[in-house]
């Protein structure tokens, strides 16, 4: 009997063993000490399995192994943050095996991060940390309940003076949501590591849900800017400056964005220069040219005396790159001050996390 106890635990052990190599043998993605990176993924039934990543060109096709395992090694890659998703028999997929996902509205994409040596500005250090809120409202200019995040600095919460602080309305792009800044633009620990250097002045910093409800019979493109203007103005900016030490004047209120947010942030702030003092275009610029110039003729030839600063950034191979490239060519005719930064890639976090680097430590200086 004794033996026969000991040969059923040896049979449960091995069995176990097993299991756990077959578990494994499918962690996607493993990250080499090289750089490289091992995708895998279970799909015994599919004739073809293909990976997409944003440091190789196209997509990758993955080789069947043992148990419909298919697999592939990529890289090496430089360190960062990367988005990658599988494509099965034409089925586009996020990896199963690993919780970090790209959410959006199309969630078909995951999360990879190659560490560095040293600590990247988006990391965690042993800094002060900011604090991240969550706050929900009635929005009575869209007639709905709003969500929006919000960073405080270091130190907000237990500052017995009271401290005011320059704030920073912070957009999403089109099918983003208001988490997706702290999610994937890490911007609170960007936040934290230039306060703590020194190259950046400590700011509250809100995240807003982008879009609008839409409305049966209107066309959704042609309004969403002006009833986002009209829920920020009206809505967003009192709620917050009623419930956070915000300091007073226009010179302690800027906006930036990605993608469509950086449409709205040029659309709407330059319509409302006494408003905020400086505007960051990511990934974007204006739209139609002759339009923008007829409608706010008066706002352009003020725009040197009025706005501190006019930051705009665009990867070489961004979709929007030709809409980029045109405003500062319009900026430059119309002689009005702005800082450009053009740089490689295409439109990607990769950019934008950079982007908002560097616009955070010029403003409100």
């Amino acid at each position: 009997m004794r033996k026969r106890t000991i040969y059923c635990l040896l049979i449960l052990l091995f069995l176990g063993w097993q299991v756990c190599l077959a578990q494994s043998e499918e962690i996607s993605p493993r990250v080499h000490s090289d750089r490289t990176i091992t995708f895998r993924l279970r799909a015994p039934d599919a004739d073809k399995v293909s990976v997409y990543t944003q440091f190789t060109d196209g997509d990758q096709v993955m080789e069947k192994g043992d148990e419909g395992i298919w697999s592939i090694t990529l890289g090496p890659a430089k360190p960062g943050i990367y988005v990658y998703g599988f494509n099965v028999d034409g089925v586009e997929m996020s990896d199963p095996r690993n919780r970090d996902v790209l959410v959006n509205a199309w969630p078909t994409r995951s999360i990879v991060e190659i560490p560095s040596d040293k600590p990247m500005y988006y990391d965690q250090r042993p800094v002060p940390h900011g604090t991240i809120q969550i706050h929900w409202f009635e929005s009575k200019t869209l007639g709905v309940n709003r969500k929006f995040y919000v960073y405080t600095p270091p130190g907000y919460l237990t500052d017995k003076k009271q401290t005011r602080y320059p704030v920073l309305y912070l957009l999403h792009g089109a099918g983003g949501y208001e988490f997706i800044w702290t999610d994937m633009g890490r911007v609170n620990l960007v936040m934290d590591n230039l306060i703590a250097d020194g190259k950046s002045k400590p700011m509250i910093i809100v995240m807003p849900y982008g879009h609008t409800p839409r409305i049966e019979g209107q066309d959704y493109r042609s309004v969403r800017i002006p009833r986002f203007e009209s829920y920020l103005l009206n809505d967003l900016i009192p709620f917050v400056e009623a419930n956070y030490r915000i300091a007073k004047g226009k010179e302690n209120r800027a906006m930036a964005g990605l993608s469509m947010g950086g449409s709205q942030t040029i659309n709407i702030g330059i319509k409302h220069l006494d408003m905020f003092s400086s505007l960051g275009v990511f990934s974007n610029g204006i739209g139609d040219l002759q339009e923008f110039e007829k409608t706010n003729a008066e706002q352009i030839a003020s725009m040197n005396d009025k706005l501190d600063l006019l930051w705009l950034g665009c990867g070489r191979d961004d979709f929007l790159f030709e809409r980029y490239k045109n405003t500062l060519e319009f900026l430059k005719e119309k002689d009005i001050k702005h800082i450009s930064n053009t740089t490689d890639g295409a439109h990607t976090w990769i950019n934008w996390r950079r982007y908002f680097y560097e616009f955070a430590q010029l403003i409100f200086r």
